[in-house]
C-alpha cells in the first residue's frame, strides 16, 4: 500500500511542474516519511474561455504575477495547448495555468505543503481578473 502512496503523492506533485516542492517531497520520502507526511495540498478550477491562445497566455502570466507568483517562472505553447507556472518568493506556494484553445478551457492549480498557504493563493488567482 505505501508504493500506491508514494505513486500518487508525486504524481499529484508534478501536476504542478517548476514546482521545487518536488525535489523537497522526494528527500523527505529517503528519510523514511509516508506519502501522507509529505503530499501537497493542491486546488484547481476549470473555466471555459474563447480567448485565442497567446492572449490567454499572456493573462496567466500577468495574472501570476500580479498575485506573487514571480519566481522560477517559465512558459510552454504548442499548436493550441500553453502552459505558464510559476513559484511565490518564498517558494511555498506554486501554481500552473493551461490553456487549451481546442477544448475552450482555462485550467489552474495551486500546491504548497501548507494548506492555508495554497488556498489563500488559490482564492488570489481565483478571485482576479484575468
Amino acid at each position: 500500500m505505501k508504493e500506491i502512496k508514494f505513486a500518487l503523492a508525486m504524481l499529484s506533485a508534478t501536476a504542478t511542474t517548476g514546482c521545487t516542492q518536488v525535489t523537497d517531497i522526494a528527500k523527505k520520502f529517503t528519510a523514511g516519511n509516508t506519502a501522507s507526511d509529505t503530499a501537497p495540498y493542491i486546488y484547481l478550477a476549470t473555466y471555459k474561455h474563447d480567448n485565442s491562445l497567446t492572449l490567454c497566455i499572456s493573462n496567466a502570466e500577468d495574472a501570476l504575477r500580479n498575485n506573487g507568483f514571480t519566481e522560477n517562472s517559465g512558459s510552454h505553447t504548442e499548436d493550441t495547448f500553453g502552459t505558464v507556472h510559476a513559484d511565490n518568493p518564498k517558494g511555498l506556494v506554486a501554481a500552473k495555468i493551461e490553456c487549451d484553445t481546442n477544448i475552450g478551457t482555462i485550467a489552474f492549480a495551486v500546491s504548497s505543503l501548507n494548506n492555508d498557504a495554497a488556498f489563500d493563493s488559490f482564492k488570489r488567482l481565483r478571485d482576479a481578473q484575468w
